[in-house]
């Protein structure tokens, strides 16, 4: 069993050795809002930049429209609308009710482009792994924009001071709810 297991990790350490400067050079391409509210969505939604920096495209693609699909209901619901079936139209509605910006806007409804495809694993997804990884960028960094304007924070004095202090979730009074993370 011992040299089972100093085998299996030899080989682990092998596979993070050699896939190392990729996963570096994706991580260098990509933004990450440092903190984001402590939802029920935010370990997924922080799982969709580990699978792009791990070159889970599939993965980090799918996550990230799904935490958009969450995100978008999770908005509507907030401020007392109706919440449309069609993903695109949510978007729209969330920019009518000058809940978000057009620039948001825009950064969603390029994540979503293939949504069906990657949603469905139909036919068409692509295949290619340099296209994957783009779509996978795009889709990430599209989630950094519109993260940056609905959870812009600053920190005043030590602590964190939310812009939209109602998209975070209270704990005991003056306290708020935070999901940290990081690049890696």
């Amino acid at each position: 069993m011992v040299n089972s297991d100093e085998a299996m990790a030899r080989a682990m350490r092998n596979h993070f050795e050699a896939m190392l400067p990729e996963s570096l050079a994706r991580s260098k391409d990509i933004m990450v809002q440092a903190v984001i509210p402590g939802h029920w969505f935010a370990s997924a939604a922080s799982e969709c930049y580990q699978m792009h920096v791990a070159g889970y495209f599939y993965g980090s693609i799918s996550a990230a429209q799904a935490y958009l699909e969450a995100l978008s209901r999770f908005l509507l619901d907030h401020h007392r609308k109706r919440v449309p079936k069609d993903i695109k139209m949510r978007w729209g509605k969330l920019v009518e009710y000058t809940i978000i910006s057009d620039l948001s806007a825009a950064a969603a409804t390029k994540a979503f482009e293939s949504r069906n495809d990657f949603h469905h694993l139909n036919k068409e997804i692509p295949q290619d792994y340099s296209q994957l990884q783009l779509i996978s960028k795009e889709c990430v960094n599209a989630l950094f924009k519109i993260e940056t304007e609905i959870f812009a924070y600053t920190f005043e004095g030590g602590r964190i001071k939310p812009e939209k202090p109602e998209y975070w979730p209270r704990v005991d009074g003056d306290k708020i709810s935070c999901f940290l993370r990081s690049k890696i």
